[in-house]
């Protein structure tokens, strides 16, 4: 397992795992609950919430968490932008051009 995110709070962590999930990735959290006793410890980013993932799933995870991140910072993109899907069966956001799962090319 790979810790492949570092979220703000246990919302943007559940939020992100709901966005794997619906990917077909799961993904586990940990240290959700070091929230809740945040002023009895010490302050760490290891004191964050963390979102994980099997090794196999971690780039196609960082990809859409990314693609996601990156929507949001960006409004103005249009929401329902055409994904194109490889000749392998993975469907991949329009931004990228290269099949994280198998590393064929965006056909044209």
């Amino acid at each position: 397992m790979q810790k492949i995110y570092l979220a703000r709070d246990a919302l943007e962590a559940h939020f992100l795992k709901s966005l794997l999930e619906q990917a077909e990735i799961p993904a586990t959290i940990q240290n959700e609950l070091l929230q809740q006793i945040r002023g009895d410890i010490p302050f760490t980013m290891d004191s964050l919430p963390s979102l994980w993932v099997h090794d196999i799933h971690a780039d196609e995870a960082l990809a859409l968490i990314e693609d996601h991140r990156h929507r949001a910072q960006n409004p103005h993109l249009a929401p329902n932008s055409p994904h194109w899907t490889c000749s392998c069966g993975q469907s991949h956001a329009p931004q990228f051009s290269e099949c994280w799962k198998c590393g064929e090319l965006k056909p044209e």
